[in-house]
C-alpha cells in the first residue's frame, strides 16, 4: 500500500491485478490501510474445452460433411419450391420459347 500527500488529504492506493483501489479523505491511516488490504483480486482460470476444434478422426470429417451437404440439398429444394411458386407453378426446366402461346402472352 502507498501513500501520497496531497492537497485534498493522504490518498492511499493498491493496485492489485487490473484493480486500482484508492482511499482519500480525513481517515486514519491505519483504517485506510485495513480497507486496502480487504481488495483481493484473484484471477483463477480453467480449461475446460480446446481452444481450437480439431476433428480428432476421420469419422468426424465425415460426418461434418454429410451435415454440410445435406443442408445444401435442403436449401436448394427450398429455393426449387420458391421459385417455382413464382413461376405460377411451371417447370423451371422447360425453356420459355418451347411453351405454349399463352403462358407466354399471359406472363
Amino acid at each position: 500500500m502507498e501513500s501520497a500527500s496531497l492537497p485534498g488529504g493522504t490518498f492511499y492506493y493498491k493496485r492489485t491485478g487490473p484493480i486500482v483501489a484508492a482511499v482519500n479523505g480525513d481517515i486514519p491511516a491505519s483504517e485506510a490501510q485495513s480497507l486496502l488490504a480487504s481488495v483481493n483480486y484473484d484471477a483463477d482460470v480453467t480449461l475446460t474445452k480446446p481452444p481450437n476444434s480439431i476433428p480428432k478422426t476421420i469419422l468426424e470429417v465425415y460426418h461434418r460433411r454429410f451435415h454440410t451437404g445435406w443442408i445444401m440439398v435442403m436449401v436448394a429444394l427450398i429455393m426449387d419450391c420458391f421459385w417455382r411458386s413464382a413461376d405460377g407453378g411451371h417447370s423451371s426446366t422447360q425453356p420459355v420459347f418451347n411453351r405454349p402461346a399463352d403462358v407466354i402472352s399471359s406472363g
